[in-house]
């Protein structure tokens, strides 16, 4: 209880307009990271245009020193030589996400910058507004590392500063406790390019996955021949029915269903396939669907009823996912148990993102390939 009234009282202090208001106010010195500084010389003017009394720029542009300017300019493996500002502002983009660890071993504070009002960005009032909703899904966690994973997520929101962050060692979607076992059943929501269902199938589970973006099921499907699991090319939800989506092609894992797709496909519930397929149950479920979590869990409200499935539910693509996924699964089984990880993303379970280019980025820098960010939140229920 303690920790959380903490939190409640730290909350308000680290919004980022504080901050900002702070830095401009006491003129305080800032950089900015950007791995090419020619994509971002209209960002670095707005920056300087809005008060912030930037100093540096930070980057890992191997053309850095042809650049001319009244800022100092220093290349990311020349930062711990000479002094630097102690905030960072940073964009987001992969190339940023790659980086963020570094910066923060060189004991720099990013920040992500927000030039505007982005649907589901989270401030100070939805906190407050839901906090006694919070604070119960805070109190039913089964252990301290979940409530601090939990804060430390909420922190970083407000204040867009990945500092804040607990990330976990663990692979992603898996916990000790919560895993998929031999010979079980796996449901995989979201499978993308195919990755995670081709560990579980690893694992010796009996993988049945599910990937509503057709171009995503030619790549998934080619995995699953070699794998030896099972991808059905349409997505889950709360109802049957078809509906239209868009490819993100920039990144695969970004499809979603939008009334302005121009893309078609078909929707189920879980329930109906698991009764249509006659399976004899099932053991574990994870999601990752861009925000339909909660529409998939309604549409599987009997099949969690009955079997209990062990859940590991991506709860970041909406600020209220945090406590709505474990309200809905709370309501209708009362016995689960419950706990929080953060991951950075990393190529054994999204190949697709680690592009050559970025590869190679990372292996120029002596960087590990891993990517930082304020996503990646997964809420486990067994």
């Amino acid at each position: 209880m303690k920790k959380f009234v903490e939190f409640v009282k730290h909350l308000h202090d680290v919004q980022m307009n504080f901050l900002t208001s702070k830095l401009m106010k006491e003129k305080i010195p800032c950089a900015f990271f950007t791995p090419m500084i020619s994509a971002s010389l209209d960002i670095i003017d707005q920056i300087r245009n809005a008060g912030i009394n930037l100093t540096t720029i930070l980057t890992s542009d191997k053309r850095y020193s042809d650049f001319k300017s009244d800022l100092t300019i220093l290349h990311i493996n020349d930062i711990n030589k000479q002094p630097h500002p102690k905030y960072c502002f940073v964009v987001e983009d992969f190339g940023t996400f790659v980086t963020l660890k570094r910066l923060l071993e060189y004991n720099l504070e990013p920040i992500f910058l927000e030039f505007k009002e982005f649907p589901g960005t989270v401030n100070f009032d939805f906190y407050i507004e839901h906090l006694p909703r919070i604070f119960e899904v805070y109190q039913d966690l089964i252990d301290d590392e979940s409530r601090d994973v939990l804060i430390g997520y909420m922190l970083a929101q407000i204040s867009k500063r990945i500092s804040f962050c607990k990330f976990s060692n663990n692979v992603q979607y898996i916990l000790n406790g919560f895993e998929p076992k031999p010979n079980e059943i796996v449901i995989d929501c979201g499978v993308c390019d195919g990755a995670t269902s081709a560990m579980f199938a690893d694992f010796g589970c009996r993988v049945i996955g599910f990937e509503m973006d057709s171009e995503n099921y030619k790549i998934a499907s080619e995995v699953a021949k070699n794998k030896n699991f099972v991808v059905e090319n349409f997505g889950l939800g709360d109802e049957n029915k078809s509906v239209t989506y868009r490819h993100a092609k920039d990144n695969i894992g970004g499809s979603k269903i939008s009334i302005n797709g121009t893309l078609k496909t078909q929707i189920i519930t879980l329930d109906s396939y698991v009764q249509e397929h006659h399976l004899p149950s099932v053991d574990f479920i994870k999601m990752d669907v861009e925000g339909a979590e909660l529409s998939i869990l309604k549409g599987a409200t009997n099949t969690i009823t009955r079997f209990k499935p062990r859940l590991a539910l991506s709860a970041y693509h909406k600020p209220e996912d945090i406590f709505t996924l474990y309200e809905f699964v709370k309501s209708i089984r009362p016995d689960y148990e419950f706990a929080f990880r953060h991951y950075a993303t990393t190529p054994n379970i999204t190949p697709s993102i680690f592009v050559k280019e970025i590869v190679e980025y990372c292996r120029e820098l002596d960087m590990p390939l891993e990517m930082c960010g304020l996503a990646e939140l997964v809420l486990f229920a067994r």
